[in-house]
């Protein structure tokens, strides 16, 4: 979706700030990250909130053994549900394969993930060892729109239910 745009940017030293999702597969994303080394440019997604100090509050909070104990398990859910005539669901940008083949996983999803990978492998110095769909259902254009999802970072297990307009088609 992203990636030529992105290349050209930084093959023109630009840095880039790029909307989620960031790419449309692993290897594309590789592709960009590859050529913002090369171009020595900063690539980066736009999920602004963990760039916030009060992420950095929360990380702290959870970090705090004593107070909060071991986590083993981390369940999250993110539900938005809009009304069917508003201009949101209109544009259905977020509910269409061109628009957003993702769904739920690749918008909202993306949100519980990254507070994840936050606090599992940049402060818990975890890695993802995997990352499941466990249920999910698709809208009439195949684009999911309610998912549960299981990430487990090593020894932990980091749950996502995660609902994209749960008004009718």
């Amino acid at each position: 979706m992203h990636k030529e745009w992105v290349i050209k940017a930084l093959e023109a030293g630009k840095h880039v700030m790029v909307e989620k999702p960031v790419a449309m597969c692993y290897e594309d994303y590789i592709e960009m990250r590859s050529a913002a080394l090369k171009n020595g440019r900063y690539l980066q997604d736009a999920s602004m909130f963990i760039y916030f100090p009060r992420l950095d509050g929360f990380v702290s909070c959870i970090k705090d053994r004593k107070s909060f104990g071991e986590i083993e398990r981390i369940n999250a859910i993110y539900t938005l549900s809009i009304d069917s005539d508003s201009d949101f669901t209109v544009q259905r940008i977020r509910r269409s394969l061109k628009g957003n083949p993702f769904g739920c996983i690749g918008d909202l999803g993306w949100y519980c993930l990254r507070v994840g990978i936050v606090l599992f492998c940049k402060y818990e110095g975890l890695s993802v060892q995997s990352a499941q769909v466990v249920d999910h259902k698709l809208n009439d254009h195949g684009v999911p729109v309610d998912s549960t999802c299981i990430v487990r970072f090593d020894e932990v297990s980091f749950v996502l239910k995660l609902c994209l307009l749960l008004v009718p088609l």
